[in-house]
């Protein structure tokens, strides 16, 4: 134990743990001790260094969602790209739901193409395009959510996310 748990242990600390939180922690995410340390470690550097975001973001991201440290960062860097890149989701937008990290990237990159197709790819907290700003106020579309958007369900992302019906995103999905 002294030489596989106290490492990671003390690892969650150095993120900004607090030793009194660690119990819960585990309780909720036992898998956390089957991880490779280096793996993890290799991922938080990736958030910190290359997708910029602040160890307080990360911890936030580590108690909503561990299973995204559990990711390949290959995979991660793929849909973190496209939805900061392409769906201009801020970092602080992405904490909130780091389950976008951890989605399929062709549902991901489907579903946005559908409501881009509609003139509905307007997410709640995103950074905001001068020409798209434009346009919304004449069209005044309201932003999506991304609880609908990421909802696991194709049906309620359709009729919340799309407001339009299963049928017309199957037919997207069959002729995309």
């Amino acid at each position: 134990m002294e030489k596989d748990v106290k490492p990671k242990l003390q690892w969650l600390v150095s993120l900004g743990f607090e030793p009194s939180d660690l119990g819960d922690y585990l309780t909720r995410n036992p898998f956390f001790l089957l991880q490779d340390l280096s793996d993890m470690q290799r991922l938080v550097n990736l958030f910190n260094k290359e997708f910029e975001f602040t160890p307080k973001e990360i911890k936030q991201i580590i108690l909503s969602d561990p299973r995204v440290f559990m990711m390949d960062a290959k995979f991660v860097t793929a849909n973190y790209n496209y939805v900061h890149k392409v769906m201009r989701l801020p970092n602080s937008v992405i904490v909130k739901h780091p389950f976008i990290l951890r989605c399929s990237h062709s549902s991901i990159r489907n579903r946005h193409e559908f409501l881009k197709k509609l003139g509905r790819a307007i997410y709640e907290g995103a950074i905001a395009d001068q020409n798209a700003t434009d346009a919304q106020d004449e069209n005044q579309v309201q932003p999506v959510s991304l609880d609908a958007f990421l909802d696991p369900s194709d049906a309620v992302f359709a009729r919340r996310a799309a407001n339009t019906y299963l049928v017309v995103y199957n037919n997207f999905l069959r002729n995309h």
